[in-house]
């Protein structure tokens, strides 16, 4: 399947019998509401609403409204601007300097809002993995923080995590999902 503008996407559909092969394939247009994990929603944290805003273009479709506040205490609340029911979303947040704790909880926090929602598919987009050097325990009572964050995205809803730059390719070996 590939994207076209505008969100549609190309896809092969087989003629009448189950057995026919790809050169008996016609293409069509279908739109994302088609698609089997339902209309793509694509979500941008607050560490770099460019990235989030070049990969909506690229797509063809309009970033998803969210709203990322923070409380007196420091806490951080995220609220959701529209439905996300049977959707296939897609959160573009990387967990890097300057204040990685924070861009990884707003993360975990509008991935659960979103999972809540009913989403069908939730994928974090991940540019820059934080944690990533603390992928292995070189010393007695080291904690493995790179696999804690993985369990982490897995425990909020995220079904798949699409990233650039691993420390070490092990991290791999650290996701269920």
């Amino acid at each position: 399947v590939g994207l076209l503008g505008a969100g549609a996407c190309l896809a092969l559909q087989p003629w009448a019998q189950p057995e026919a092969n790809q050169a008996d394939c016609a293409v069509r247009v279908i739109t994302t509401e088609e698609l089997p994990h339902g209309a793509i929603r694509l979500f941008a944290g607050r560490a770099h609403k460019a990235l989030a805003q070049q990969i909506a273009d690229e797509l063809g479709v309009s970033l998803s409204g969210v709203t990322t506040s923070r409380f007196k205490n420091g806490e951080t609340g995220v609220l959701v601007h529209e439905s996300v029911r049977d959707c296939d979303v897609f959160i573009v947040q990387p967990t890097c300097n300057p204040c990685p704790n924070d861009y990884l909880m707003e993360l975990l926090i509008t991935m659960d809002a979103i999972r809540r929602g009913g989403a069908a598919r939730i994928t974090a987009v991940v540019p820059i993995f934080g944690y990533a050097r603390q992928d292995k325990k070189d010393q007695s009572r080291a904690p493995i923080t790179a696999k804690l964050v993985a369990d982490m995205l897995h425990l909020a809803g995220a079904d798949r995590v699409i990233t650039v730059d691993l420390h070490a390719s092990q991290i791999q070996g650290f996701v269920n999902y």
